[in-house]
């Protein structure tokens, strides 16, 4: 009788064993298909969060606009920057429109950029972050940058300015946006790290061309791609069986009448979005 009531807490006991593995099991198999999700929720939290932050900046430069009215009459960020004669995102912290905390991406960890730029006589200010695409924004900064060496000719001797000086002034003033990788999805160039530079063409409309050279201002007029018009075109020449950049030196003639057809001269493809 003994006997038998051992062997039964012994069946006891390894059923309890086993049934702990199935239940340890279970929860290792709820957290993996819960982590990702979670780690999603996380991201999608700070993603919001970054544009709360981002509205809010914004309608904290419009409050500073009514304490300082000569921001109103700026059409750039260069002429924002006189105006106050600081950093943008540094005058609203020290003046206490803002909080140091909400002037730096949660998702990135680093601090917006502030776009200033003008349309149809209606100024638009934009906070950007890794978050959102803001080539649309560098280039609006490229188009100020154009047109306020356009305004201050005597600053070049020969009273005219070239490519190269557009690309000095940004160097000078922000440095060269960084190619994002959603912008690199679908091209040739995923892998290359490549930076956009401002290159305006014969009638003043503003391209965008992708080089690898983010350092040096100029560095020959080597383009592995172009954002034109809001789309991607990827340079299609090869170097043996690795795709290579193409020379577009000969762009400074072209106009908007004529880039399509000077694209699809020099092998441009148009990447899907």
């Amino acid at each position: 009788m003994l006997q038998k009531k051992n062997k039964n807490q012994n069946r006891c006991q390894g059923f309890t064993l086993v049934e702990l593995i199935v239940v340890i099991v279970i929860i290792l198999i709820l957290a993996a298909v819960a982590v990702p999700s979670i780690t999603r929720y996380v991201q999608k939290s700070k993603v919001a969060k970054c544009a709360n932050q981002r509205h809010e900046l914004a309608t904290q430069f419009q409050i500073m606009g009514t304490d300082v009215p000569e921001i109103a009459l700026c059409k750039d960020t260069i002429e924002v920057k006189s105006v106050l004669n600081s950093g943008i995102i540094d005058y609203m912290v020290k003046g206490g429109y803002c909080s140091e905390d909400i002037t730096v991406c949660p998702v990135y960890n680093t601090q917006y950029e502030v776009e200033i730029t003008s349309k149809d006589g209606q100024q638009l200010v934009t906070f950007s972050c890794p978050c959102i695409d803001s080539v649309k924004g560098y280039l609006g900064q490229c188009e100020s940058y154009y047109k306020y060496l356009l305004e201050h000719k005597e600053e070049w001797g020969s009273g005219s300015f070239d490519r190269k000086d557009l690309l000095k002034k940004v160097a000078d003033e922000r440095g060269f946006m960084k190619v994002s990788d959603s912008m690199k999805s679908g091209t040739s160039f995923g892998d290359e790290t490549l930076y956009w530079k401002p290159y305006f063409l014969a009638d003043g409309t503003m391209v965008l061309y992708g080089t690898v050279e983010g350092n040096n201002a100029w560095s020959n007029w080597d383009a592995y791609l172009i954002y034109y018009d809001g789309q991607v075109y990827q340079s299609t020449n090869k170097n043996g069986n690795k795709p290579d950049k193409t020379n577009i030196a000969g762009m400074s003639s072209t106009n908007s009448n004529s880039m399509d057809e000077y694209l699809k001269s020099k092998n441009f493809e148009k990447v899907p979005k």
